[in-house]
């Protein structure tokens, strides 16, 4: 397990260090040149000089979901190579993943900090979740932000990694059928016959679904409530991909 997770985290190591700097600069560049060319933003009291920018977590959770893709293609065939187990490069990959997404979970935060000193900073966590900044402890907030990142890009490096093991495992025509008609089905056949058929059912369900995945609930705003689902989500797909994997073989 040690030699596929120095792999892992030596490869997520280097992309997350890549899009961060990426991200800080283009951040950076933005909210000078809007400065220049849009003038400057007073800050909520009309005081100070202040250039608008938005969080580094979107770019975390792309990583996140890019490196469960492509991480799998990349290190099964090596590992299989050189005599490590499924069991062991699974554990690997599970502790890299926990690894990297409580780092972006850290620098989320970290981010947020540094650009405040200079910028109106607004993440996305601080957008979705604003109506409670007035009623909830400073440092509470600041936790909620940590989970909230960290348990979403976990969510989504665990789809990337469970996606990555369907389509080894599926034949030409198998990728085919399932990039055409789950899409399909989603987002065309249901919504037309969501119309005639379901009576508005989908759209209900897209509606509940949507509550469920931000934590606005009837009752008030729950930020712990994506927190939960994309924790059990995650456990849900890991225990998939490791279905898959267990019985995975190496493509010629």
């Amino acid at each position: 397990m040690k030699l596929a997770a120095k792999y892992y985290l030596h490869n997520l190591r280097n992309l997350l260090l890549l899009v961060f700097l990426i991200s800080f600069g283009i951040a950076l560049a933005l909210s000078l040149l809007f400065g220049i060319v849009l003038g400057t933003v007073s800050d909520s009291n009309g005081e100070g000089e202040y250039y608008v920018i938005v969080g580094f977590e979107f770019s975390f959770m792309i990583l996140t979901l890019v490196s469960g893709l492509v991480s799998f293609y990349e290190a099964f065939p090596f590992f299989q190579q050189n005599g490590v187990s499924r069991k062991s490069q699974f554990m690997g990959w599970t502790v890299s993943l926990l690894a990297l997404s409580v780092v972006e979970g850290i620098l989320a935060i970290v981010s947020g900090w540094f650009w405040e000193r200079f910028f109106l900073y607004r993440g996305m966590f601080d957008q979705l979740y604003q109506p409670l900044q007035a009623s909830t402890n400073g440092a509470l907030f600041l936790v909620q932000e940590f989970l909230w990142v960290c348990m979403i890009c976990l969510f989504l490096g665990w789809a990337g990694f469970a996606i990555a093991l369907l389509y080894y495992r599926l034949s030409k025509m198998g990728k085919i059928l399932v990039s055409i008609l789950v899409p399909g089905t989603l987002f065309i056949l249901l919504p037309i016959a969501d119309l005639s058929l379901l009576r508005g059912g989908y759209a209900w369900l897209l509606e509940k679904a949507r509550m469920l995945l931000i934590g606005y609930l009837p009752g008030g705003i729950y930020p712990m409530v994506p927190v939960i689902g994309a924790l059990v989500g995650s456990v849900v797909l890991a225990f998939l991909a490791w279905l898959m994997m267990r019985r995975t073989e190496v493509k010629a």
